[in-house]
Parts: structure tokens; sequence; C-alpha cells
């Protein structure tokens, strides 16, 4: 059930929330990404504020892109160095080169994704984005997540 203060927190303004004596915590990004919290409690989209929302979005953006395009060059050069197969891709194939591009590429961008999400300080949510990634394939992967 949800009391008083919990929809004051979330919803109120925070005039309204000093005014029933109900202060939130003031967390810098580099205090929250060393914390032990859960990432509900981490999260800047838990707060009210919708700049602080826009730029959590923004920034998971730029994580992906970032790790889309990092992978998209380097694992093409990876695999004709590691199988000598110049001409290998995925559009002139040969075939055996398009598979073993598609089981490369998966764990190198969770691996990816994972690193460059915890240099931007979402480490929780990218972790859990890659363990439901590989959970589509293993299920018994779901374990693993942080239950939030």
């Amino acid at each position: 059930l949800i009391n008083r203060d919990m929809l004051l927190l979330r919803f109120a303004s925070s005039s309204a929330r000093r005014a029933c004596g109900i202060t939130m915590p003031r967390t810098n990004r580099c205090v929250r990404w060393c914390s032990n919290k859960s990432p509900a409690e981490t999260s800047p989209s838990t707060t009210t504020s919708k700049a602080a929302w826009l730029w959590d979005k923004f920034v998971v953006c730029v994580v992906f892109a970032i790790t889309g395009s990092s992978i998209m060059f380097t694992v093409q050069p990876a695999l004709r160095a590691v199988t000598g197969c110049s001409d290998g891709s995925l559009r002139k194939g040969p075939n055996w080169f398009r598979a073993l591009y598609i089981v490369a590429a998966m764990p190198m961008y969770s691996a990816t994704l994972v690193a460059v999400g915890t240099i931007f300080g979402r480490h929780l949510f990218f972790r859990n984005f890659a363990i439901k990634m590989w959970a589509r394939l293993f299920p018994a992967l779901n374990k693993y997540k942080v239950k939030v």
C-alpha cells in the first residue's frame, strides 16, 4: 500500500515536500555510482526532475551508440586476422564467415556494453540488459539479474 510520504516524495513539488518535513537526499552521480544501493535508488529516472530523466535517457542512447559502432568496426577485422579470410564479410560471404561473425559479435557486444555502461556510471542497468540478452538463449541466467 502507498502511504502519504511516498506520494509526496514521488509527485509533490519540492516546496510541498519541505512543508511536510520530507527531504530528498542530494547525491551526485559519483556517489550514486559508488553506492551499493539498488538500481531503483540510484537511477536518476526515479527523481521528479524531467531534466535528470532526459539526461539519463541520453546517456543510455550514447552508450548504445558507442557500443554498436565499436563492435561494428572491431569484429570484422578481428575475424579476418584470426581466420586469414581477406574477403569475408556479412554481405559477400562466405557463409562460415557470416556464422562466425554472428557468434563472435554477441559476446563481444555484451562485454563492451557493460564496460562502456560502467564508464558512464550505469553499470547495473547495462549488466541487467546484457543478462536479459543472454537469458533469451539460456533461461537459467535470469537468476543473476539484480532485482529492483
